[in-house]
């Protein structure tokens, strides 16, 4: 697999695991994790990922704050939403600030990986159309 830079931003220790060892199995080796929005935010600035996965709420800086900084900085990023949160409103609140794809938790290995695969099929797009 191409070395894609990948960040996950989460402050469930386990999320952020579960994700990290979904990833590993794809294929990924450039994964770094974050505990909170403030200090993934200071990653993503330092790693320039291509794609984050982003929990929805954290302490310090919520996703939302969190998503609206990484796309200001990087709007070719791809984040996917991974939370808890399944109101619609949240859950357009994150689309219209930038989000690509919405993962409610807990979810399953099948779908994370379909959901990862079309983030993929959206860079490898970017990539075609500036070069």
């Amino acid at each position: 697999m191409k070395d894609y830079r990948v960040l996950i931003i989460d402050d469930s220790a386990q999320h952020r695991i579960i994700i990290s060892k979904f990833l590993e199995r794809m294929g990924f080796q450039n994964i770094q994790t974050s505990e909170d929005g403030a200090s993934g935010l200071e990653k993503a600035r330092s790693l320039k990922p291509h794609l984050v996965y982003l929990d929805g709420i954290m302490p310090t800086m919520d996703g939302l704050t969190a998503l609206q900084e990484i796309k200001k900085e990087n709007p070719a990023t791809i984040v996917i939403i991974s939370s808890s949160l399944s109101e619609k409103e949240k859950v357009l609140r994150f689309k219209d600030a930038g989000a690509s794809f919405y993962l409610l938790k807990p979810y399953e290995r099948p779908l994370f990986e379909e959901i990862t695969h079309k983030a993929l099929a959206m860079i490898e797009a970017q990539e075609k159309s500036t070069s």
